[in-house]
C-alpha cells in the first residue's frame, strides 16, 4: 500500500497486523529497508518461492497488490477496494478506472452482459479492445490462500512471453465456472479516479508526479 514512511511507522507501532512483502532485489534491499519483519520475495527468484507461497504468506490475511511505479493512489481508494472486497466475499477484487488515453494499460474486457471477462494487456489487445477506455491501474485485493494456489498456474503464453499477474483473474473465473471456486470469484469496482492512475516510466512523468505530490502535501499542510 502506498503509505508514507511516517504513516507506516504509526500503523506498525499501533499494532496493526500488516503483512509486509518486499519484492525488490537484494541490492535494492540493502539501499533501504524496514527494520520490521518483512517477507522478502525477490522477483528474479520467483521460480524458487512461487510454489511455497502458502507457507510463506499468512493465509488468514487478505493480500493487496499495487504497481510499484504508481505512487498517486490514495489511501481512501484502497479503503474502498478493501470494503468492496470484504463485503462481496470475492476471491479477488479488481479496481478499475476510465481514462481519456488508455494507451499502454491493460483493458477491461467484458461480455455482452457487461460482466468482467478478462484483463487484456495492451500488447495482446485487438483494435476493438484497444478502443476500450476502462483500464487496469494494477490495484487488486485477493484472499491469501486463493492467490497462493493460483500463481503457480499462471503461464507465459502472450506477446511478451512474460508471466502476468492479471491472468490470475481469468483462472479464478474458470475455477468458478467449473465449480472449484465459490462465487463470486472476481469482483470489479470502479474505484480508482483517473487522476490517481499516472505512473512513472520516464523523467516527464516523474516530474508530473512530483508536482502532484507536492501540491497534495501543501494542501494537507494548509488544512492542518
Amino acid at each position: 500500500i502506498p503509505l508514507s514512511a511516517r504513516e507506516l511507522k504509526q500503523r506498525l507501532e499501533a499494532g496493526e497486523p500488516l503483512q509486509l512483502v518486499d519484492v525488490r532485489e537484494p541490492m535494492e534491499l540493502e539501499l533501504a529497508h524496514l527494520n520490521e519483519a518483512v517477507v522478502h520475495l525477490p522477483l528474479s527468484a520467483s521460480e524458487q518461492w512461487m510454489g511455497r507461497l502458502p507457507e510463506l504468506l499468512d493465509p488468514q490475511r487478505d493480500v493487496v497488490v499495487l504497481c510499484g511505479d504508481g505512487p498517486l493512489v490514495r489511501g481512501r481508494t484502497l479503503a474502498a477496494l478493501l470494503e468492496a472486497h470484504r463485503a462481496s466475499r470475492a476471491s479477488a477484487t479488481l479496481a478499475t478506472s476510465r481514462v481519456a488515453d488508455p494507451t499502454g494499460y491493460g483493458r477491461i474486457a467484458r461480455d455482452e452482459r457487461g460482466r468482467f471477462r478478462a484483463i487484456v494487456e495492451h500488447a495482446d489487445a485487438s483494435a476493438a479492445e484497444r478502443a476500450i477506455d476502462e483500464i487496469n491501474p494494477s490495484v487488486y485485493a485477493f484472499r491469501g490462500p486463493v492467490l497462493a494456489q493460483a500463481l503457480p498456474r499462471v503461464g507465459s503464453a502472450n506477446a511478451k512471453g512474460e508471466i502476468y499477474l492479471t491472468d490470475v483473474f481469468s483462472l479464478l473465473l474458470a475455477d468458478e465456472s467449473d465449480g472449484r471456486l465459490a462465487a463470486p470469484a472476481v469482483e470489479v469496482v470502479p474505484a480508482v479516479p483517473p487522476e490517481e492512475v499516472l505512473s512513472v516510466n520516464d523523467p516527464v512523468q516523474l516530474a508530473e508526479v512530483d508536482r502532484i505530490l507536492r501540491s497534495r502535501a501543501s494542501a494537507e499542510g494548509a488544512r492542518s
